[in-house]
């Protein structure tokens, strides 16, 4: 029934574990420690492909973490 109402919405069903993006290279991006910030970056990010799925691509994905302000 969910994959039915997926896909009568236009949508496909995503996982954060499909980012095109990994918590390494969000560390070596932004300088942060590995650990729950990082966790709290990949949920944004997440959020903002569900949002539009275009975004799913490291290029995107890199450029949107640059422009967060990450406190270190």
């Amino acid at each position: 029934m969910k994959k039915l109402f997926t896909e009568m919405a236009g949508q496909t069903a995503f996982r954060m574990n499909q980012l095109e993006i990994t918590g390494n290279d969000i560390i070596q991006l932004t300088g942060v420690a590995p650990g729950p910030e990082i966790g709290k970056i990949k949920q944004m990010l997440f959020e903002k492909v569900l949002d539009d799925p275009k975004l799913n691509n490291l290029y995107d994905l890199k450029n949107i973490c640059l422009s967060l302000q990450i406190k270190k």
